[in-house]
């Protein structure tokens, strides 16, 4: 039995995964969307852009809440929750028809975003990782990039193949999965 690697490690990998999928693909493949969005939508770029600015501050005010809510329920069920609301968010994005529908969408996401982005890493590595904390927190921040690199050149050429609905959907789906 001393063999068995200590549940730590798994929450590492945990931690790496919410990274990948959190900020590498709910948040960093959003701007290959934003070209084709406009196109079709016939609006500017900074119009389709503006969800994510709506997002993010929806964040911002939630952040406070988020932290309240992670000390007095159970973290599991939230992660779960607001990652199932995030990326069905992300995958309804391809049924927008009208800019306004990115703007609810980018709201109802900014909500269960609060919870997956800033928070729960940090929370999580430190309270099983009493030595190197500051060490397994990089490595966990890292795959944010890691997911970054792998995932906007597959939404970007899911895009060009299938058209950027198709695209939405299936990342919105590789999210959630």
């Amino acid at each position: 039995m001393k063999n068995k690697i200590h549940h730590a490690w798994f929450i590492l990998i945990s931690c790496c995964i919410i990274m990948i999928s959190g900020i590498g693909i709910l948040a960093t493949c959003a701007g290959v969307f934003y070209k084709p969005i406009s196109s079709e939508f016939n609006v500017g770029i900074g119009s389709v852009s503006f969800y994510v600015t709506i997002k993010s501050l929806v964040i911002m005010l939630m952040l406070p809440l988020a932290a309240k809510i992670f000390k007095k329920y159970n973290m599991k069920i939230i992660l779960t929750t607001a990652f199932i609301v995030s990326s069905t968010g992300f995958a309804c994005l391809s049924f927008s028809k009208a800019v306004v529908h990115l703007y609810i969408i980018g709201a109802i996401t900014g909500v269960s975003a609060s919870f997956i982005i800033l928070l729960p890493v940090p929370i999580l590595i430190n309270r099983w990782f009493a030595k190197r904390s500051g060490t397994m927190l990089g490595i966990a921040l890292a795959f944010s990039g890691v997911g970054g690199a792998v995932f906007v050149p597959l939404a970007s050429k899911l895009v060009q193949t299938f058209g950027w609905r198709s695209a939405q959907l299936t990342m919105g789906l590789i999210a959630g999965a």
